[in-house]
């Protein structure tokens, strides 16, 4: 079973509630902070001013993202210049080239014509290191003068760490780019809770997203209760929009826009070099497949899908070591829900979850 918080309130307080109930797990974040940050060893001594410089943005310009990430590590009890190298680790070693890809993920958004009109869909495989597995939580939130959304998450991870839908139907979903377009921004995590927050439509969101300067580090996937999406390629330099074809968007794990993609790094695994290309080929070859109705069961089997070590859609471990699909997730924007596969979606049952409570 996936742990489930309740947040509510101020940002700060948002954080102290989510550290006091997943602090069982502290030593378990602790560990994985420190097998993170080993990766880091021997960073230059300006990624510690670097790291200052991103918080001062973000003290202007993402402001309830801090104020999260200081109510986690008050009670956790987390030494704050620690805690935020964790928060950008992904960051700091895309800066300074000094790891392999590990941060997957797939994701696509569909609607009508290839949907029936209510059943507009986002989903997305969460592939990420699977120490992760036991500290996912999914949260409900309710911040103050906002709108309410649930979110999938980790134990003691910033603002909206993976995915999530308001109550006003808005889905947000993210996937990691490793690129050389990349400096001082706000983080995927701190825009995506930004946007599930004060946004109700795709379009509004896309004006925020194309205002803000970003870290320049990966994809956002945006899907409305009318059907409408994007994909928003969250270049450093600015974003670049991808909108529907077809009906339908995808996003895997590099850029496709004429001014971002020759700044992609494919820093894969030799063998799985190119794995990015081929999940984003096969997903939008079945979405684009003539004749076919695309609901629950065949988003389903797609997510649950294997192949080859490259366009596998469900990833094991045995594919690409220190990564694997650790969720499974589904959006419904009309009907505000969501389906989880807490784990592979191919040995996982898939639970269904309400903004407004479980069923």
């Amino acid at each position: 079973m996936i742990r489930k918080l309740t947040l509510s309130g101020d940002h700060l307080s948002m954080g102290r509630q989510h550290a006091a109930q997943v602090s069982d797990l502290k030593l378990q974040v602790a560990s994985v902070i420190d097998r993170r940050l080993a990766d880091m060893e021997n960073l230059p001594a300006e990624a510690i001013q670097l790291t200052r410089d991103i918080v001062d943005l973000w003290e202007i310009n993402a402001r309830p993202t801090l104020d999260m990430l200081r109510g986690i590590a008050e009670v956790l009890g987390f030494e704050w210049e620690v805690y935020l190298r964790y928060t950008l680790a992904s960051f700091l070693t895309d800066w300074y080239r000094r790891a392999p890809a590990t941060e997957g993920c797939t994701v696509w958004a569909v609607a009508a014509p290839k949907t029936k009109p209510e059943l507009p869909m986002l989903a997305k495989n969460r592939d990420y290191r699977p120490e992760h597995l036991s500290l996912q939580c999914l949260a409900w939130a309710q911040p103050d003068h906002a709108y309410r959304y649930i979110y999938l998450t980790s134990a003691a991870s910033p603002g909206v760490f993976s995915s999530g839908i308001n109550e006003r139907g808005l889905a947000v979903a993210d996937t990691h780019v490793q690129s050389l377009n990349i400096g001082p921004g706000i983080p995927r995590y701190a825009a995506m809770m930004e946007i599930l927050e004060k946004h109700d439509r795709v379009r509004s969101a896309l004006d925020y997203l194309k205002e803000i300067q970003h870290l320049g580090d990966g994809n956002l996937v945006l899907l409305d209760a009318e059907g409408d999406m994007a994909v928003v390629e969250a270049g450093h330099s600015g974003a670049q929009v991808i909108h529907p074809y077809e009906g339908c968007v995808v996003a895997t794990n590099h850029y496709v826009s004429i001014p971002l993609c020759d700044q992609w790094v494919d820093n894969s695994q030799e063998r799985l070099r190119g794995n990015s290309l081929a999940r984003n080929a096969r997903v939008t070859a079945a979405l684009r497949a003539p004749h076919q109705e695309i609901d629950l069961d065949w988003t389903m089997r797609l997510l649950q899908a294997h192949g080859s070590y490259l366009d596998s859609i469900c990833r094991h471990e045995t594919l690409e070591a220190h990564t694997a699909t650790i969720a499974s997730t589904i959006y419904l924007p009309v009907q505000k829900q969501l389906y989880l596969a807490n784990g592979l979606p191919c040995q996982e049952t898939y639970q269904a979850f309400s903004l407004f409570g479980e069923f």
